[in-house]
């Protein structure tokens, strides 16, 4: 819901300011992880009741074949957030290199992109394990169940390890010394602004001083005190610039959270074979997926909350929308 949400709002924003866009890839990659998660969840709610031993499908073999894509939206969603902290972390450390470096039409062309690389890369994962009707020599009924090639377990491994461990680490160091650049760029901004308050408010304390005094001429000194205040007033960031640093440094921050779990969920898998569905630690194995699920559920929330705290335009078309005739 909150996707959907989130989706309608920034299509409706428009398609012609960066971070909209950005916003925008991630409510979407989103809705398709949660799509997804929640087939999976039916699929394993059925499998597990009554009802499936009248079913001609596998619901549990349709639950682990949806898995796969899953995670494509997952690493979709990484890449956009990686490359909204890096842009915006360009942006304001350097604005005058970077003004006309992330356009709209590059932003789209690379979060698209990044969503087709991440599609054929699990192309052999995907073409290794499918779904067909085989007939069951103890029931001798016929379902449509999973199937694996001998090739599977390489291509599983390869795709736990490359998506869903490194390239996440990298995107994850990315995100995380952006929003270090971001979290200084606003401690920094934030000193500047009440600098400047305190010059101002010093300035006009002395121009009262000089007025009360039948318009006496001010000191040097005075005179630096203004030039110093005009000078920062140049150079702090704008109170839409602080905001949206804000934003992008919370978002990624939860992002940052979230994808720590998956990688540590992914190298386990990778690296313990017992730790799987109906092996060893199979009950192990649901407790940390339905974690993980709560987890991901939770930073699509705190997205949603971001974007009403920080985001005026965003409040304005939920409020227009929605809550119009509240």
């Amino acid at each position: 819901m909150v996707n959907i949400l989130n989706t309608v709002i920034f299509i409706q924003l428009g398609f012609k300011d960066v971070m909209n866009i950005s916003f925008l890839a991630v409510s979407l990659s989103d809705l398709g992880y949660s799509l997804c998660n929640a087939a999976i969840n039916v699929c394993l709610v059925v499998a597990l009741s009554p009802w499936q031993q009248n079913l001609p499908v596998s619901m549990l073999s349709l639950g682990g074949w949806l898995i796969c894509y899953q995670y494509i939206f997952v690493d979709t969603t990484t890449c956009a957030h990686a490359y909204l902290a890096l842009a915006r972390c360009c942006c304001v450390t350097m604005p005058f290199t970077f003004k006309n470096v992330f356009t709209a039409r590059r932003t789209v062309f690379i979060i698209v992109d990044a969503f087709i690389i991440n599609t054929v890369f699990r192309i052999p994962l995907v073409t290794s394990h499918g779904l067909s009707w085989q007939t069951s020599p103890l029931t001798n009924a016929t379902r449509l169940t999973i199937w694996f090639s001998n090739d599977y377990p390489f291509f599983m491994y390869l795709e736990k390890i490359i998506c869903r461990t490194v390239l996440p680490v990298i995107f994850l160091l990315v995100t995380f010394l952006c929003t270090i650049i971001l979290t200084y760029a606003l401690v920094v901004a934030s000193r500047k602004r009440s600098s400047m308050i305190i010059a101002k408010n010093f300035s006009d304390t002395n121009v009262k001083k000089c007025k009360a005094k039948k318009y006496e001429k001010m000191t040097c000194s005075q005179n630096e005190k203004v030039k110093q205040a005009d000078n920062l007033h140049s150079n702090v960031l704008s109170c839409k610039e602080l905001v949206l640093i804000k934003a992008v440094t919370l978002i990624t921050a939860l992002k940052a959270i979230t994808l720590l779990f998956v990688c540590v969920f992914a190298l386990a898998e990778a690296l313990v074979p017992e730790f799987f569905p109906g092996r060893k630690y199979n009950r192990l194995h649901a407790t940390v997926t339905a974690l993980i699920s709560i987890v991901m559920s939770a930073n699509q929330c705190g997205n949603f909350f971001v974007y009403c705290a920080f985001n005026k335009r965003y409040r304005y078309k939920l409020k227009h929308n929605f809550f119009q005739n509240a």
